[in-house]
């Protein structure tokens, strides 16, 4: 008889169960009934809104607790409905990690593939866990109250490391102008909460340990907002449809378990071609220059009309590093999607 093992249980199964088991048994159902409640005010960039479940969380503890459940109901409700979970080939992960960040307008993230994002980060260990392994990251976006401006939430899946839960630990980033731009406030809000609350002020540690996390996770981000093209698996990423039911009639329902999904496949292909091209030294027929790869980075550009009016608009794409002068045969990369 051979021995029969559990499945394993992604981290962010875990975080999602162990948060829900602090709250009301009927958590999903309170969130699922103040967000259709308030369908005509709801934005469809969202699965709830803050203003529309701060009502249904129950305060316990500090203020601060509460809005960080509020945080989490907001997160692990998105996520649920369709527990996604991206997994990145690993030259495409290294690539777009290290990839500089610079003046990106927030709004590429408007493409985010669904309500909720985890994403795997395999041998990660950043300081803002104290060098804790963090395995996977769940990002998503809201509003913190009515008619205030929208930030991008992070949790960083490193579990509890001594004192600290990071599982419980909502990061926030306002987002307005461009991606440098947010960084550079998140971490001047950070210090401004800080002399708020009587403490010392964020130390160049934590600021670098910022600085040091919040581009690569930005960028892989980012990478799912312009490379849907190469995402595979069964069917499409996507928030779910609603489902009429005789009973309580349009219903959205949560998805059935989590559903990987590959990124970078094809991209990674051609890049281990081009590395591995660059380690033998083999040239393209008729290629002049040495064989190399150019470093992956992010280039965006105006199309239509010359001068300033409704027609332009500002294109994003990531491009990959380039192999130059190198004979990489079929299987290149797909077309890279424009974000718009």
């Amino acid at each position: 008889m051979s021995a029969k093992f559990p499945p394993r249980i992604h981290p962010a199964q875990s975080a999602m169960r162990a948060w829900a088991a602090t709250q009301p048994p009927d958590i999903w159902q309170r969130v699922e009934a103040a967000r259709v409640d308030s369908a005509a005010a709801r934005d469809a960039r969202y699965y709830a809104r803050h203003a529309e479940i701060c009502g249904v969380i129950p305060r316990r503890g500090a203020l601060e607790t509460w809005a960080t459940d509020v945080a989490l109901a907001s997160g692990w409700s998105a996520w649920r409905m369709t527990q996604g979970i991206y997994r990145y080939d690993p030259p495409v992960y290294e690539a777009v990690r290290s990839t500089p960040i610079e003046r990106i307008p927030v709004d590429v993230l408007d493409t985010m593939p669904e309500w909720a994002v985890v994403i795997d980060t395999p041998d990660w260990a950043p300081a803002l866990t104290a060098g804790a392994p963090c395995p996977a990251v769940m990002l998503w976006r809201n509003t913190l109250m009515e008619g205030s401006a929208e930030v991008l939430m992070a949790v960083l899946l490193a579990g509890r490391q001594g004192e600290i839960d990071y599982d419980r630990e909502v990061l926030v980033l306002p987002l307005a102008g461009t991606l440098d731009e947010v960084i550079a406030r998140r971490i001047a809000e950070a210090d401004t909460s800080a002399r708020l609350l009587g403490t010392a002020a964020v130390t160049a540690s934590e600021a670098d340990a910022l600085r040091d996390a919040l581009p690569p996770l930005l960028n892989l981000l980012l990478y799912l907002c312009s490379q849907a093209a190469d995402i595979s698996g069964r069917g499409a990423p996507g928030n779910p449809a609603p489902v009429r039911t005789r009973r309580d009639g349009w219903r959205l329902f949560p998805a059935p378990g989590p559903r990987t999904w590959e990124v970078g496949t094809r991209m990674g292909a051609a890049l281990r071609a081009a590395y591995q091209a660059r380690e033998i030294g083999a040239e393209a027929p008729g290629a002049t220059p040495r064989p190399h790869v150019r470093r992956a980075h992010w280039h965006g550009y105006w199309t239509g009309a010359r001068a300033n009016g409704p027609a332009r608009r500002f294109d994003l794409r990531w491009l990959p590093p380039i192999g130059v002068g190198m004979a990489l045969g079929d299987g290149g990369p797909s077309v890279i999607r424009p974000v718009k």
